[in-house]
């Protein structure tokens, strides 16, 4: 019977997973473009340095410990900004196309123009912003100890939180009208 239920959940797991690739490869994406947007921009001497005590066997060298430091932060702060563009399409997603919220007169345009695909129920709104969650509070807490390293700048640590926090409280928000929806109905 147990093996039953834990056979059960993995469809979860698998969904849980195919959701997570997206901000997974848009994280790496917009740290990636952003170091190297910025390097060609701001045009600064770098180079590529094989190092063998750590997990990343290549790493970016510059002339200039603030070159690192500028590079650092405003990667950091573009990676932040996609991942919370991210959150907020999910937020906006909770918000408009809860097929419980959603209202009769935007169920009826969407149903006039065959869309009514868009409109999810709320564990399946409330899976994507869990997992959109999960990978904002990853960076939020990669970005505050790459200011408590001294390799970001304390206003980008700043950002990121205060977005963070208002993100989790705007999330915890909905899910408790969710929860108390459902025990009053």
């Amino acid at each position: 019977m147990k093996r039953n239920a834990e056979q059960n959940n993995w469809p979860l797991v698998y969904e849980l997973v195919d959701i997570a690739i997206l901000p997974a490869a848009l994280m790496i994406c917009s740290k990636v473009l952003a170091i190297a947007g910025l390097n060609t921009l701001l045009g600064l001497n770098w180079g590529v340095q094989t190092v063998t005590d750590s997990f990343f066997t290549l790493a970016l060298t510059y002339e200039r410990i603030e070159d690192v430091r500028m590079i650092t932060s405003y990667s950091n702060l573009f990676m932040f900004i996609a991942v919370i563009a991210g959150c907020m399409i999910v937020t906006s997603k909770s918000l408009l196309f809860n097929h419980r919220k959603a209202s009769p007169y935007f169920v009826l345009k969407l149903a006039k123009h065959d869309l009514l695909h868009l409109l999810k129920s709320s564990f399946h709104v409330y899976k994507e912003a869990f997992v959109w969650g999960g990978f904002l509070i990853v960076t939020t807490t990669y970005i505050v100890i790459s200011f408590l390293t001294g390799q970001t700048y304390g206003w980008v640590a700043g950002l990121a939180v205060l977005f963070c926090l208002t993100f989790l409280w705007i999330m915890i928000e909905n899910i408790e009208e969710e929860i108390l929806f459902h025990n009053y109905k």
